[in-house]
């Protein structure tokens, strides 16, 4: 009987292997997820800063493009997650930025 399985352990290895396979296949496709999802929230942090600072600048009579274009050719090195923070949590810091702007376009 030494060297030869009975059928209730072949069984039981089987499962166990099978069992092993799919959780290391489950594992593969969560790091797959994670790795394009740490992506996928830069984008969607980017799009979210974007819309605040849209909405501050519309209050304000001016649009986002113009508002990031005045604010690139003055050489105010502001990114967009600080401009989105100062739409936010500084409205009169921020309204100062946009008064600058209009009055770089003549709008003032």
């Amino acid at each position: 009987v030494e060297g030869n399985a009975s059928p209730v352990m072949l069984t039981v290895f089987c499962l166990f292997v099978v069992a092993t396979q799919i959780a290391v296949n489950r594992v593969e496709k969560a790091l797959q997820y994670s790795y394009r999802d740490r992506r996928n929230k830069k984008r969607e942090m980017r799009s979210l800063w974007i819309q605040r600072i849209n909405a501050g600048t519309r209050e304000h009579g001016v649009k986002y493009s113009d508002f990031v274009k005045t604010l690139s050719e003055d050489n105010i090195k502001l990114d967009r997650k600080m401009l989105s923070e100062l739409a936010m949590l500084e409205p009169q810091s921020f309204k100062a930025l946009v008064d600058r702007v209009k009055f770089m376009r003549g709008a003032a």
